[in-house]
């Protein structure tokens, strides 16, 4: 690296000057270079510090004491004379902006007890109306030829920053002279910094991350450009960086997507003048570094860090055109050696390799405290096991990749709750910018009566345009459901806070102001007509089926459909349509206009839902046997409170084909659950329904999807099975058989005659002799064998469902089980049998009936698992 102004220090301990000291030093060796360039003149370092001492010398006069003094100044020459003023006298400044409205400006100077701050002509008025009472300091316009009088020590307080206060109240992060010179001087080394670079300052003084580029230049040597975007816009700016050849541009990733967007040939200027980007603040996307690879030279590099105004930088890596980015989230760099860093869970335990948690940092180079808020202090800033050192919790959320490098998620105040799953808005907003005709997005979060949802605002280039619908589809194929928006919003812009971040507060409001509506108002329900059902039909076509191949006279087999298309279909209507749909509008032989015929026809009466925050979905597993009428007249009734979808053993393939698997049975459902996520989902499942539904909800939790709780009916055996049990494993096994066949069957003979039958085709199904299996059914097809055809069915869908849900459940369930106990039995409320399930479940809760588990699915029995679910629903 080239030579900087100082060898970096290993230590703040190696820290014995201060920076007032290093100015002058520089305003004797070279008096005349230019040390501080802003749109109105330039300052030499000999003028510079000539201007500080004018400043000194007034503060002299006030009488300030060490109490902190205010700066309201633009950002200029003359607001960096105003700080070196009073950092020579060992004064904290803290600095204001005269952006910020008044009342913000006087809360920060009541907070941090301020009796004085430096003012010119343009912001004396403000001082009048915002806090009177402060005694103003004119800030001198021409420089006095006295030297530069240095009462400061390291250990001087040097600046008290106070926060964007976007959440909650600003908080005044203070620092002394020692730790800030000695993160200067390091990055001064890491960067290579000289006298021959221009350093450029497009952040607001009163952010910490201008300390990085003014005290930094100032320490090398350099030049330090100044230049207020928000007062002469991105594109003067711009302009004014070419013309002073800035070598070392730091910005907020934002800016630097706005400013180097443009074609134009300041930004080409700029572009070959600069020898370092410096992107910090903000979280980096791969779009920013294929911009920076775009548009500078190959001697260029990139650095991309990590830091909080309590910790500075803390992690940070040097990029170049070649440099390999293989993840979906650009790391933000490699902890650094001095201030090493560990990932902790909720409960403060170190997390594993790999896994996200909150960021703690521990140094000797951090923050003092918060001004003036002790308790404050105590809770954020803890005691560290290295000497001299402190750790910082600091709220980020990120997670230490296998090489080393750190990637950053968010903030830990963005993470959310959505149906279950924490989801960090910050994940959600990375794989929105990487949507092409995405410039810029930001994710709030809005809260409805019982539910929250993503809404995502979306801006597009300069000029350009993108529709919702396509930003909806890129993040269905990138993002799991429950992180996917309900809904998108495209802005020219989106609002941000003066040190160029997203200012979500503001974001809030505008959501809250547009009250956005649901999908579809523009069809009222009431309202739809042929041609709008016609449209959401052909939509739920292309979908489902097969695309671009919609034809209003083919049937709905013809065109590829299936019993899962079916149910996403059908689903898909009820949602656009805004009520509920009838299973039996949709059959194998359905073409579209019937459906349409079907669809126009008038709901029945209470059967009007809202489509986002409509009934909960209620998957019903059955017993071994699959459905029967019974089990779908149970969903019809279930449909006033939720909607209901019998799970089709059909979705795991053909039994009698060998396509039977538990794979495609399970993933199946993953599917369907996941074309409806923004729904609250419940499971219920009965008898050998019951490990389906638990497997069923493990892989759907598994798979990123929210599961709201799970209701299982199962028997409790009364003494006489347990007595033919026991007898069964003394040798009396067919004794019990043929009295539990005779019970279930009608007598002994019907039950051997179909037993037999199917033992024969489950032994041909077996040994995979599907299409034996199948002959043998065929041939007991006639009437007077339909029970035997029947049972032999039975049997073989039973043989290969058993084989195929070997080892089901195979794991734990992270989500809620209400247990509904049914059998003769009655037990204590405490010594409720679990039956197993508590080798699936944590959180169990039993409800005790007299009920046959099979029968709860017959009218006189239904309401009460009506009742269990909706308990459930409503906890």
């Amino acid at each position: 690296m080239a030579s900087s102004a100082m060898p970096a220090p290993s230590s703040p301990d190696e820290i014995a000057t201060t920076i007032a000291h290093i100015v002058a030093r520089h305003a004797l060796e070279h008096g005349n270079a230019v040390a501080v360039q802003d749109t109105d003149r330039d300052l030499t370092y000999a003028e510079l510090c000539g201007l500080a001492s004018a400043v000194a010398a007034r503060l002299d006069a006030a009488d300030v004491g060490k109490g902190p003094v205010g700066i309201l100044l633009p950002a200029s020459g003359s607001y960096m004379a105003a700080i070196l003023g009073l950092l020579a006298r060992g004064i904290a400044y803290v600095p204001l902006d005269e952006s910020f409205p008044a009342t913000r400006n006087a809360d920060i100077a009541a907070r941090a007890g301020l009796r004085a701050v430096i003012v010119d002509v343009s912001t004396t008025a403000a001082i009048r109306e915002m806090a009177p009472e402060l005694t103003q300091i004119a800030m001198p316009t021409e420089p006095i030829p006295d030297p530069l009088d240095i009462a400061a020590e390291p250990d001087d307080i040097a600046v008290i920053f106070y926060t964007s206060g976007s959440t909650g109240q600003p908080k005044g992060v203070y620092q002394s002279q020692r730790a800030i010179l000695y993160e200067v001087l390091r990055h001064c080394w890491r960067a290579g910094l000289t006298r021959d670079d221009r350093i450029a300052l497009l952040y607001s003084p009163s952010v910490s991350g201008s300390t990085r580029d003014i005290y930094g230049s100032l320490a090398a040597g350099a030049r330090l450009c100044v230049v207020d975007v928000r007062r002469h816009g991105l594109a003067a700016a711009t302009k004014f960086l070419a013309r002073s050849a800035v070598s070392v541009l730091h910005v907020i990733p934002g800016v630097f997507r706005a400013m180097f967007a443009p074609e134009s040939g300041a930004v080409q200027a700029l572009s070959h003048s600069v020898r370092l980007v410096h992107l910090i603040s903000d979280r980096v996307l791969h779009s920013d570094v294929a911009l920076y690879r775009q548009r500078f030279p190959r001697h260029c590099r990139l650095c991309i860090d990590l830091a909080t105004t309590e910790t500075y930088s803390y992690a940070s890596w040097y990029l170049d055109h070649d440099t390999p980015l293989d993840r979906a989230l650009v790391p933000v760099g490699y902890p650094r050696p001095d201030k090493p860093i560990r990932l902790i869970d909720e409960g403060g335990e170190k997390v594993p390799e790999g896994t996200l948690g909150e960021i703690v940092v521990t140094g000797r180079s951090l923050a003092l405290g918060y001004w003036s808020d002790e308790a404050l202090t105590r809770s954020r800033f803890l005691p560290s096991q290295m000497t001299g050192a402190i750790e910082f919790r600091t709220g980020d959320v990120g997670r230490l990749l296998p090489e080393g490098l750190l990637e950053f998620v968010g903030r830990k105040d963005r993470q959310m709750k959505i149906r279950g799953n924490t989801v960090h808005l910050a994940e959600v907003e990375a794989a929105l910018s990487t949507c092409p005709g995405v410039s810029d997005a930001a994710v709030v979060v809005r809260h409805r009566e019982h539910s929250a949802e993503l809404i995502a605002y979306c801006a597009p280039p300069a000029g350009a345009a993108i529709a919702p619908a396509a930003i909806a589809a890129w993040c269905r194929s990138r993002l799991p459901a429950f992180m996917q928006p309900a809904g998108f919003v495209i802005l020219p812009a989106l609002p941000r806070l003066p040190s160029g971040k997203p200012d979500n507060v503001a974001l809030e409001q505008i959501d809250r102001e547009r009250s956005a509506p649901a999908p579809n108002t523009d069809l009222p329900k009431a309202e739809i007509g042929v041609s709008a059902a016609m449209r959401i039909v052909q939509d739920a076509w292309d979908r489902f089926l097969q695309p671009d191949t919609f034809d209003r006279n083919a049937s709905f087999e013809e065109a590829g459909g299936d019993s899962l298309k079916g149910l996403n279909i059908l689903l898909y209507l009820e949602t656009h349509l805004g009520r509920r749909v009838a299973p039996a509008v949709l059959d194998m032989s359905s073409r579209p206009s019937d459906l349409i015929a079907r669809l126009m026809q008038p709901p029945e009466s209470g059967t009007t839902i809202e489509p986002e925050n409509g009934r909960p979905l209620l998957f019903i597993f059955s017993g071994m046997y699959g459905a029967d009428m019974t089990i779908n007249a149970f969903a019809e009734h279930a449909g006033a409170h939720f909607t209901p979808i019998v799970v089709d053993y059909a979705w795991g393939g053909d039994a009698f084909a060998g396509t039977f698997t538990a794979e495609a049975y399970f993933d199946s459902i993953v599917a369907l659950a996941g074309r409806a996520a923004h729904r609250r989902l419940f499971l219920l499942g009965a008898s050998y329904g019951g490990k389906l539904a638990a497997e069923a909800a493990r892989r759907l939790i598994e798979a990123g999807l929210s599961v709201d709780g799970v209701v299982i009916i199962d028997g409790v055996r009364d003494d006489r099975f347990l007595r033919l049990q026991a007898d069964a494993r003394r040798g009396m096994l067919l004794t019990a058989r043929l009295n539990q066949g005779a019970t279930r069957h009608g007598g002994i003979a019907n039950y051997l005659g179909g037993n037999l039958a199917s033992r024969l085709a489950v032994g041909l199904v077996s040994r995979r002799h599907y299409r034996a299996a199948a002959a043998l059914l065929s041939l007991l097809s006639p009437p007077a064998l339909t029970r035997w055809n029947q049972q032999a069915r039975r049997g073989v869908m039973a043989a290969t469902r058993l084989a195929a849900f070997t080892g089901i459940p195979k794991g734990r369930v992270a989500t809620r089980l209400l247990l509904v106990l049914s059998g003769e039995r009655r037990f204590e409320p405490d010594a409720y049998p679990r039956l197993g399930w508590d080798d699936c479940f944590d959180d169990i809760e039993t409800l005790q009936t007299q009920t046959p588990h099979l029968d709860f699915f017959k009218p006189a029995h239904r309401d009460a698992v009506i009742d269990a679910l909706l308990k459930m629903a409503h906890r």
